[in-house]
C-alpha cells in the first residue's frame, strides 16, 4: 500500500451525526463506507479545538513492513514472482531458491 495514494481528508458536522441521550452525556454516531485501508486517524473538535484523537484499525488490512519497502523498488512484486516461480523446478534455478531468500531477508 502506497500512503499517497489512499489519503482521504474529511470534515463530518455534527449535524450529520446521530445523537442519543445516555443518562447525562450525549452519544454521536455515524457511519460512513471506508475505503481499502489498514487504519484511520481520527480527531474530534469542539468549536475548533481538538477534544480526542485515536486510530482505528483493521488487523486484517495491516502493512507488512518489510513488504512496503520491497515494494519501493518492485511495485507490483513481478521480480519477485518471476523470481521464486523459477526457483520451484529442479537443477540451477532451484539452487537460486538460496540466494533469493538471502535477497529478501
Amino acid at each position: 500500500m502506497h500512503p499517497e495514494k489512499l489519503q482521504k481528508r474529511a470534515v463530518v458536522s455534527g449535524d450529520k451525526i446521530r445523537w442519543t441521550k445516555e443518562i447525562d452525556l450525549l452519544r454521536g454516531q455515524m457511519e460512513f463506507q471506508a475505503e481499502n485501508t489498514a487504519v484511520l486517524n481520527c480527531t474530534v473538535s469542539y468549536d475548533g479545538i481538538a477534544q480526542s484523537h485515536l486510530w482505528i484499525s483493521d488487523p486484517e488490512r495491516g502493512q507488512n513492513p518489510r513488504r512496503a519497502v520491497y515494494e519501493a523498488f518492485d511495485p507490483k512484486l513481478e521480480n519477485l514472482k518471476g523470481i521464486l516461480g523459477a526457483a520451484q523446478g529442479r537443477g540451477q534455478e532451484a539452487r537460486e531458491l538460496e540466494s533469493v531468500v538471502a535477497w529478501l531477508l
